[in-house]
């Protein structure tokens, strides 16, 4: 689950990516745009897979292959959200 300190600090890094005072031009910012609503889609995908393997693995917590996919789906969240958050200090930058 997402922290509310990274959400309003999401939130504000996005803006400032956005905003065309800091001479970013307009495709740029649609692109920008474009690119963190796909990511933050796969996000939510994501975090709704691995609530529902953490789910069955509660149930089944002697299932490897379960075990397994909610690993998988850690180390894929993990990834995803140390990618986004180097490319949006990026652009900070």
């Amino acid at each position: 689950m997402v922290d509310s300190k990274d959400e309003k600090w999401l939130e504000k890094a996005l803006k400032n990516c956005f905003s065309n005072s800091n001479g970013k031009s307009d495709k740029d910012a649609k692109l920008l745009e474009g690119f963190s609503m796909l990511v933050l889609n796969i996000a939510k995908n994501l975090q709704d897979d691995l609530a529902e393997a953490k789910a069955l693995w509660q149930r089944e917590p002697a299932s490897r292959e379960l075990k397994e996919k909610f690993d998988s789906l850690a180390r894929r969240l993990f990834y995803l959200e140390r990618y986004c958050r180097e490319k949006i200090e990026h652009e900070l930058s």
